[in-house]
């Protein structure tokens, strides 16, 4: 009888001992997921879900280093919106963010994969464009402005504003 009680209380010491490291492995799980979360709202623009200012420039200084580690061309572009303020003044800061989402997805849309874009801040933004020409890099933005032009004239009985970027 000792002998079966032994076997007994020694399964319910194992099993405790699984539940307990099943339990403990569940949590470092759940807590990683959420200090992952945690980093991308961190570091992420609530309005754009690009880069926020602080993740944007840790990139830049990583892109400054690599592009001096391999000797490869950094093309760095300070994008601002234009009339941003009058819009928001004249339509309500609600109408400013459309002004801001409309023009930044038209320059998403036209990024390299490797570039990088991140919210500097307001109606302020920077696009890293590693190794590429600074030539390559205006021809996009510029494409950019034309394909925004096109837009709001497209859209002018809509929008009472004209987007554009400098």
């Amino acid at each position: 009888n000792k002998i079966i009680i032994l076997i007994i209380t020694m399964t319910i010491l194992i099993f405790m001992l699984f539940i307990f490291n099943y339990r403990k492995d569940y949590i470092i799980r759940k807590n990683y997921i959420a200090i992952k979360d945690l980093e991308v709202t961190a570091s992420t623009d609530y309005l754009t879900n690009l880069l926020n200012r602080a993740a944007g420039m840790k990139a830049f200084d990583e892109q400054i280093s690599l592009s001096n580690l391999v000797k490869h061309k950094l093309t760095v572009c300070f994008i601002d919106l234009n009339d941003l303020k009058k819009v928001n003044d004249s339509f309500c800061h609600n109408e400013g963010d459309v002004y801001i989402l409309t023009t930044i997805q038209f320059i998403v849309d036209s990024l390299y994969e490797n570039s990088i874009f991140f919210r500097y801040g307001g109606d302020e933004f920077i696009v890293l464009f590693p190794d590429t020409e600074l030539e390559s890099a205006k021809k996009i933005l510029m494409d950019v402005n034309s394909s925004l032009k096109k837009y709001s004239m497209d859209n002018s009985g809509v929008n009472k504003y004209n987007l554009s970027i400098s």
